[in-house]
């Protein structure tokens, strides 16, 4: 229970404080920014989403260890997996192999 409280205290301000920093960057490239400004606030906004997806996990393993959350095995096509996954790098191994 505390955990689930403490991740809930921390977890709101860290999404609002996101969606400032969300808010903030696209007022900048308004204004045609520095470049620096706005790569500050894309690594100050990732650096958040980091925090907050690690308390999502914290509390995934709470819920676990706690039994409120099963696991299930199935079966995964491991090949469509990979072509899904490496499909949006296609173009770039294309070029590469181009060259060579």
């Amino acid at each position: 229970m505390f955990l689930r409280y403490i991740s809930h205290e921390m977890r709101t301000p860290l999404n609002t404080a996101v969606m400032g920093l969300q808010y903030l960057r696209s007022e900048m490239l308004k204004r045609n920014a520095n470049d620096d400004l706005v790569e500050i606030l894309d690594e100050v906004k990732g650096s958040c989403e980091i925090s907050v997806t690690i308390l999502n996990e914290m509390l995934d393993f709470d819920k676990l260890q706690s039994g409120r959350m099963k696991l299930e095995l199935e079966e995964v096509p491991v090949l469509d997996f990979l072509k899904s996954t490496l499909s949006p790098f296609s173009v770039q191994v294309r070029s590469i192999l181009y060259i060579y």
